[in-house]
């Protein structure tokens, strides 16, 4: 489902002493299908742009288009904007409310006109998707379960409604690495198989390099940087000066090149890549791995 934002800002508070500029005019064009990551430091405007994008907030001015609707200040009865768009808080608990957790999960389902049996279906699908196998979990409550189970119920519950376009804020915040790599790489690949337009809101580097198709760099409720993960993290310094880090092993690969020549380039985001690439060199003093050797 194809986005564009048209010269778009919001103000918080407006005309009362707490005023703030959240998003200053900002424009995007965003294809259908495509992963878009969005990152910035803390206050950039990152959740703010997506909320809009759900029709959680209206802008203060200029307008969106997503799919066939368009938000504006104006805008009533967004009730179908959100069947299509689906989102995920930064905090799971800020959406779980019923007193099950398959109750929570055919909430969205129902509440858009699926029979109980349908919506029943569609909840446990998607709690086997997020990992959720274990039947006896469903009757508890989402409150007894653990922050990250929380998390893969919001999302399930999010699934289930099998939207068009899937808004991910800080998605696998309270999960073990194990289990964020699963999650992640099962949005992935349902991003992929639904054809999915996809935003991810993400302080992690490696995360926004390794699954994002274009990247925006909000900061400031301004856009000061887009285009490919390959594109942006190999201007380490420009990316810096927003406040943001390159993934690890980008800087790891910076370290590298002081050592070696030819230098290996900077769009590098999986360590296999990396470990292929160092072994299909010919093995010099002059590019001995940093600490090779040494005691």
């Amino acid at each position: 489902m194809e986005i564009v934002v048209e010269h778009v800002s919001h103000v918080y508070g407006k005309g009362t002493p707490y005023e703030k500029k959240a998003l200053d005019d900002i424009s995007l064009n965003l294809s259908s299908g495509q992963y878009t990551g969005i990152i910035g430091k803390t206050g950039s405007g990152k959740s703010t742009l997506v909320q809009l994008l759900n029709g959680l907030l209206k802008p203060t001015s200029g307008r969106i288009r997503v799919g066939d609707t368009e938000i504006n200040p104006d805008s009533r009865g967004l009730r179908e904007l959100r069947k299509k768009v689906g989102m995920v808080f930064q905090y799971p608990e800020n959406q779980l409310f019923e007193e099950t957790v398959l109750k929570d999960v055919m909430y969205g389902p129902l509440n858009f006109g699926a029979s109980k049996e349908e919506a029943e279906q569609k909840a446990r699908e998607a709690l086997e998707l997020v990992g959720l196998k274990q039947p006896e979990l469903y009757n508890r409550s989402p409150y007894a379960l653990s922050g990250g189970q929380m998390r893969r119920v919001a999302l399930a519950g999010v699934l289930a409604m099998e939207p068009d376009v899937l808004i991910l804020d800080e998605p696998a915040a309270g999960l073990d690495p194990r289990g964020k790599k699963n999650i992640l790489n099962m949005i992935a690949d349902r991003h992929r198989q639904k054809q999915w337009t996809t935003f991810l809101v993400t302080h992690n580097m490696e995360d926004a390099a390794r699954y994002a198709d274009w990247l925006i760099v909000l900061d400031q409720g301004k856009i000061v940087m887009e285009g490919t993960p390959e594109a942006l993290f190999s201007q380490p310094d420009l990316l810096r000066q927003t406040g943001l880090e390159v993934p690890e092993i980008t800087r790891f690969i910076e370290k590298l090149n002081r050592k070696i020549s030819p230098p290996l380039p900077l769009t590098i985001f999986d360590p296999e890549e990396l470990a292929t690439e160092l072994f299909k060199r010919k093995r010099t003093p002059s590019d001995r791995i940093p600490g090779e050797g040494e005691a």
